[in-house]
């Protein structure tokens, strides 16, 4: 008896017990390979938990550590900045991406969708219904770039790569990141610090490349 009701734990023992044989009976398992099914799919769960956090969190930055390697690592592919210059104005559809950054791919383009949301540089709004309604928007953290993507777009005019009217006039309007359509004052200019004097001359590092390697550089 345990606080004046019988204590029928035994009763519960002996059911799963007789639950796992007529289980096993049935598919041709054992009590003992039931159990060992059961643990496999306990770490398949913990294996699947782990994995989606992985996805949760940014990419960790390696190559030599400089944080100009860490941020191409982050934007230096073809399209990450382009997304960014889509979504600057308002939030967008899958569709709507599609249409703007022709001629991506529905794969390319989920999968760079994807990574941008795990490295926290745009959000992932699932508004659901029929049909399924869900649009991506920019973070405080991705709208940090967009100083870097004011540059950029005045690079591109001083080295006569394009201009906004080569846009205006191939597909009959500007981009919303455009000077002649937005306002300028959504662009926070980076603050620059003091010059500060140049250090010392260091000695050269020793190089990372062994001294019998048969790479020849022409």
């Amino acid at each position: 008896m345990r606080n004046g009701f019988a204590d029928h734990s035994w009763l519960r023992g002996l059911v799963a017990t007789k639950s796992r044989a007529l289980w096993g009976k049935r598919w041709g398992f054992s009590s003992k390979c039931f159990l060992e099914i059961r643990a496999k799919q306990a770490t398949n769960c913990d294996k699947l938990c782990r994995e989606a956090e992985k996805r949760v969190t940014v990419r960790r930055r390696k190559i030599d550590g400089c944080p100009i390697a860490g941020a191409l690592q982050l934007i230096g592919d073809k399209w990450t900045l382009l997304v960014v210059r889509e979504l600057y104005a308002r939030p967008k559809r899958t569709t709507e991406l599609l249409e703007e950054l022709h001629p991506i791919s529905s794969r390319t383009l989920m999968g760079r969708l994807k990574e941008m949301e795990n490295d926290r540089i745009l959000l992932r709004v699932d508004y659901g219904g029929l049909p399924r309604r869900v649009e991506y928007e920019l973070t405080d953290r991705g709208r940090l770039l967009l100083p870097l993507l004011d540059a950029l777009m005045k690079t591109g005019e001083v080295l006569d790569c394009n201009h906004c009217e080569d846009r205006k006039q191939q597909l009959g309007y500007y981009c919303d990141f455009c000077p002649n359509v937005r306002e300028e004052t959504f662009i926070e200019q980076p603050q620059f610090v003091e010059e500060i004097a140049p250090a010392p001359a260091r000695e050269p590092a020793p190089s990372l490349r062994p001294k019998d390697d048969s790479i020849v550089l022409l």
